[in-house]
């Protein structure tokens, strides 16, 4: 299919295209389909897909979510080993932790009242800031 750019076949039951992108360089794609005149019309999608982001210079492929999560977890531990990340995680902490604090104190506000009037006026108009190192559980505080 378009001019052998393109190869239509099947896997299992299921529709693949295999896409030239250039240099002796494939993509695979499943179309999710076991149809053969959809797969043929999602194929030629692909394939001015493909074009249209290879006039535009946009990126072929789009990274899968394992390699951006290997990519991430290379740059914290490079960032570990150089000290960098240690310092800036201490900041993050003690950050987190006064705000986690004020989403307690928040949340315990709103369970000690939940027969009241005020749980819905709390719920309907937003929440008032708390200091941030304010327990308005007597039980929380103790933790």
């Amino acid at each position: 299919m378009v001019d052998g750019k393109v190869l239509l076949f099947t896997r299992n039951g299921i529709f693949q295209v295999r896409l030239y992108k250039g240099k002796r360089q494939y993509i695979y794609k499943s179309l999710k389909t076991r149809d053969l005149a959809k797969a043929r019309e999602l194929a030629v999608r692909a394939h001015y897909e493909l074009e249209f982001r290879k006039e535009e210079q946009l990126p072929l492929q789009i990274k899968r979510f394992s390699d951006v999560l290997n990519e991430y977890e290379r740059l914290r531990e490079s960032q570990n080993a150089r000290g960098t990340y240690a310092h800036s995680n201490k900041a993050n902490q003690q950050q987190t932790s006064g705000y986690m604090l004020r989403q307690i104190g928040f949340v315990a506000q709103i369970a000690s009242s939940k027969d009241s009037l005020c749980e819905s006026s709390v719920l309907a108009g937003g929440h008032e800031q708390l200091d941030p190192y304010e327990v308005q559980d007597p039980e929380l505080g103790r933790v």
